[in-house]
């Protein structure tokens, strides 16, 4: 991927992040949390097949302690939302 591709997908995420929150305002929250969920998973998928060479600025951390977190918190976003009765 392309620096630029890379951003792309990063702005996508950040987009699918956001009608999620916009679902949960409008009184679909169920759905909205699954938006998140995905977008969070997504983003591990996103992180994982990208080289640390295009990534800069994520260099603090390893690649697989962001996958790891990124794959956690989406799955634990779609367990709760899951799991709550609303």
């Amino acid at each position: 991927m392309t620096g630029a591709r890379l951003g792309s997908a990063w702005w996508a995420l950040a987009v699918l992040c956001a009608a999620g929150l916009v679902m949960i305002v409008a009184d679909s929250v169920r759905l909205g949390g699954y938006v998140i969920g995905s977008a969070l998973i997504a983003a591990a998928i996103v992180r994982a097949s990208v080289p640390s060479s295009k990534t800069p600025g994520l260099t603090i951390r390893h690649r697989v302690i962001d996958v790891c977190l990124y794959a956690g918190l989406g799955l634990a976003t779609v367990g709760i939302f899951t799991v709550v009765v609303l």
